[in-house]
């Protein structure tokens, strides 16, 4: 299962619960991924002359930044 409103990377998921979990209601908004027993957050960068310079560095982290919106969304909402 794919999620977006959560920059330009990539948000999947394997397998998911069939019911909302404790303690959210069935019409949360972002019920779908608070179903899932686990996120999976990317960016892919297909082989090109790039990755074996200098830049990659900054490109990947360039990649971690965009996945932000998802890291603020867990820390809110899945976090204890």
């Amino acid at each position: 299962m794919a999620f977006t409103g959560f920059g330009k990377g990539d948000v999947i998921s394997h397998t998911s619960l069939k019911t909302a979990p404790r303690g959210y209601s069935t019409d949360h908004p972002r019920i779908d991924l608070l179903r899932q027993d686990g996120i999976i957050g990317m960016v892919a960068h297909p082989p090109r002359a790039w990755l074996h310079t200098p830049k990659a560095a900054e490109r990947v982290a360039e990649g971690w930044r965009t996945l932000r919106p998802l890291s603020a969304w867990l820390g809110e909402h899945v976090s204890p």
